[in-house]
């Protein structure tokens, strides 16, 4: 084998490496823009609290469909001087055989069955109650709408419900399923927070 055999194959060895560093850079760096920090979770709730504010929408109760959307829920509550009460249900993935659990209030999805608690069926004078639905992420933004078509017809009044979502995909956007207030639009759900994966 010549020297100058040997040179193009290092240099081809070399090439090759090179490529697999620059992919891997590029993957990196295509998983940040696809992902929201806990500082970025603490900038959205701060977004979302000023934006309140400036509409001079404090809530009654706070409610989140499931234990990830509590912790912005939580966030968003640190900074109002008072305590005001988080409402959360729980998240199932549809499924032929479900959990049917007495009283739950129940919003379907294509995707999830939310259970949210039954007080919100059995509060007095509903129609003077503000509520305020946080989650952390809105893929296409049925559980919002539904939510809060059933909350109307319970009797809360729509002007009195606002929403907070850390993101949005641009087919909620588009189906004009979109909360009140979002921080992020995203291109779809391969998206990251730093409790996993958005779903």
């Amino acid at each position: 084998m010549s020297i100058v055999s040997e040179l193009i194959g290092i240099a081809g060895t070399a090439a090759g490496v090179w490529g697999v560093i620059l992919t891997i850079n590029s993957n990196r760096k295509n998983k940040k823009l696809k992902a929201v920090t806990w500082s970025d979770i603490h900038s959205a709730t701060k977004f979302f609290w000023k934006n309140l504010k400036k509409q001079n929408f404090k809530p009654d109760f706070i409610i989140s469909p499931g234990p990830k959307g509590g912790i912005i829920a939580q966030l968003i509550e640190d900074f109002y001087d008072d305590e005001i009460p988080i409402l959360s249900g729980f998240l199932e993935r549809k499924k032929p055989k479900s959990i049917n659990v007495e009283n739950d209030l129940i919003i379907s999805t294509s995707k999830w069955n939310v259970h949210m608690p039954i007080s919100l069926n059995t509060f007095e004078k509903k129609d003077e109650i503000k509520l305020l639905i946080v989650d952390d992420f809105a893929m296409s933004g049925d559980f919002l709408y539904s939510f809060k078509d059933k909350l109307v017809e319970l009797g809360y009044l729509e002007e009195n419900i606002f929403s907070c979502v850390v993101a949005v995909t641009k087919v909620a956007l588009d189906a004009n399923k979109r909360p009140s207030y979002y921080w992020k639009i995203v291109d779809d759900k391969e998206f990251y927070f730093p409790w996993g994966k958005a779903e």
